[in-house]
């Protein structure tokens, strides 16, 4: 009776290590996912501003009377 109990608490060492092993793993390469992140951002950014810079010189290109022969239902974007 008593080795039985030895043996299931070797069991359940051996599987306790195992999860911690496997959660140990994933964390680490969800680490490794996390500094891509910060270049991904970094690229958004930089196409946001591109983008907004376009449209700011486009606007000044049409000059203040651009919108006033239009009415007013379509001068903005309606979401």
């Amino acid at each position: 009776m008593q080795g039985l109990l030895i043996r299931l608490i070797v069991i359940k060492k051996v599987v306790v290590a195992s999860l911690l092993l496997v959660l140990s793993v994933a964390a680490a390469v969800g680490s490794q996912d996390m500094a891509g992140l910060e270049v991904l951002a970094d690229v958004w950014a930089d196409s946001d501003r591109r983008l907004l810079e376009g449209l700011a010189r486009r606007a000044l290109a049409m000059g203040p009377d651009a919108l006033r022969g239009w009415p007013a239902s379509q001068r903005f974007i309606q979401c």
